[in-house]
């Protein structure tokens, strides 16, 4: 009687179905990672703006006697902007020191990214925030 060395065909059947599960369980959490992970880097941009860069556009706008005012600015001089993440930001729409004003829009997966702006005054330097939408 000759030896055969190998698995079965039902020890493969076994094989393919238990790993099949085992992909199925996973999947969605590496989905759910993806997302959080541009949460927190939206976040942590968004801080970044807040605590160094709005200072550094709220200065050069009350040097150039501007009254706080940084509609005028250019960030990417400032900032590198991750387009990828945020889109192309519009300074030009931060014109209100009442309400906050939509300065970027994007989306990336079933997310839809927005960074909001509320332009400074003599006074008061602008300040960022963020929204995510979950579509």
């Amino acid at each position: 009687m000759k030896n055969f060395y190998g698995f079965s065909m039902i020890e493969l059947i076994f094989v393919i179905i238990i790993v099949g599960i085992l992909a199925s369980v996973s999947l969605p959490k590496l989905i759910n990672v993806t997302e959080q992970s541009y949460e927190i880097k939206i976040k942590s941009y968004v801080n970044v703006l807040n605590k160094d860069i709005s200072g550094v556009l709220w200065s050069k706008s009350l040097n150039d006697k501007r009254k706080g005012d940084i509609s005028y600015l250019d960030i990417n001089k400032y900032i590198e902007v991750p387009t990828k993440l945020v889109g192309d930001i519009n300074l030009s729409k931060c014109n209100s020191s009442n309400t906050y004003k939509e300065i970027s829009n994007n989306s990336i997966g079933n997310m839809e990214i927005k960074i909001l702006c509320k332009n400074g005054t003599e006074n008061h330097r602008p300040v960022f925030k963020y929204e995510i939408i979950k579509k």
